[in-house]
């Protein structure tokens, strides 16, 4: 067994687990998408920012029609990700800290389910 790659799966799937809605993650293994068929990535931290989740730039606003906008000001906020390649067939989905805004009002970080990369790619 590799100790390294166990860690950083349970490290992920806490994260994902303990964070995500439970109606998503709940559905995720009803259907037997979770952990073979779906790769999770855990989107916390920011270029420029670091752990400093005070300072997240990233920004998701509730537009009219119920959808979200999920943006990066620049590229110092872009989101930091554990280097891993695409498996085709396996679908991969981020679990995104940003902050919420709805009527142009700062909600703080909260976390946003993204589908990062297509099962059919």
């Amino acid at each position: 067994m590799d100790c390294a790659a166990y860690t950083l799966v349970t490290i992920q799937y806490n994260l994902m687990a303990e964070t995500a809605p439970n109606a998503f993650v709940q559905s995720l293994l009803f259907y037997g998408q979770y952990p073979l068929k779906i790769v999770l990535h855990t989107a916390l931290t920011e270029v420029a920012h670091g752990l400093d989740a005070r300072n997240l730039e990233t920004a998701t606003t509730l537009l009219r029609n119920r959808q979200f906008d999920l943006h990066t000001p620049h590229p110092g906020a872009a989101k930091i990700m554990p280097p891993t390649m695409p498996k085709k067939g396996h679908g991969c989905i981020a679990l995104m800290m940003a902050r919420l805004i709805v009527k142009e009002e700062d909600h703080g970080i909260r976390p946003f389910v993204v589908s990062v990369l297509s099962r059919n790619m």
